[in-house]
């Protein structure tokens, strides 16, 4: 599920990767149907309820195609819902990397988009050479 800015070359480069490692993919565009391109700028514009159901659409989606282990299906996201609220939730794994700037691993120069500074870092981006586990 991409962020407030809609689908960006950071979120295709992790199809890519995921591709490559074995992983079915699929990324969903929540603005593009609805005419959007970007809500960083006011977040009422689409709200978390709406996207939920685009992430439930597209899981049914993907458990009506044979080659997807339907048991075995996850869901990576980026900066629309505060991660935080689900730190204590049992079925999800948060990592925060406090000092890591928006968009820590897309790399680029460091920038600002739509109000937020930008920038690649290293130390919080997970290595792109592992494999299917």
């Amino acid at each position: 599920m991409h962020g407030c800015g809609g689908v960006q070359p950071g979120n295709e480069q992790w199809v890519t990767d995921l591709t490559k490692w074995g992983y079915v993919t699929l990324l969903v565009d929540s603005f593009g149907p609805r005419g959007l391109t970007e809500i960083c700028t006011n977040f009422r514009r689409l709200g978390v309820t709406d996207r939920t159901f685009d992430a439930y659409g597209a899981l049914e989606y993907l458990q009506t195609r044979p080659f997807v282990d339907k048991e075995r299906v996850a869901l990576m996201g980026w900066s629309h819902v505060r991660c935080d609220v689900f730190k204590n939730h049992s079925m999800v794994e948060l990592k925060v990397y406090r000092s890591a700037p928006h968009s820590f691993d897309n790399p680029g120069l460091p920038r600002s988009y739509l109000g937020h500074s930008l920038g690649y870092d290293r130390a919080a981006t997970p290595p792109r050479t592992v494999g299917i586990r």
